[in-house]
């Protein structure tokens, strides 16, 4: 269900899937209840295989401190 419905982003050589508060409110009327459960899941697929899932809700400000700080560290 995340990775149909949720947002996709790329860091860390890995595709991560996130089902938060906006994909909550936009497939709020097709999945029903079952989207209170699903805010905050993420899924990691690295060469098309899920290599973990679990549960963050703020998973898209982790990702952009991580690559921020990749970047002050290349530039280095």
């Amino acid at each position: 269900m995340v990775i149909t419905y949720g947002r996709r982003c790329y860091a860390r050589d890995a595709l991560y899937y996130f089902f938060g508060r906006r994909e909550a409110r936009r497939e709020a009327a097709r999945l029903g209840a079952m989207v209170e459960r699903l805010q905050g899941i993420v899924v990691v697929v690295e060469d098309g295989c899920v290599v973990t899932v679990y549960h963050n809700p703020r998973i898209l400000k982790d990702l952009r401190q991580s690559r921020s700080r990749y970047r002050e560290r290349s530039a280095a």
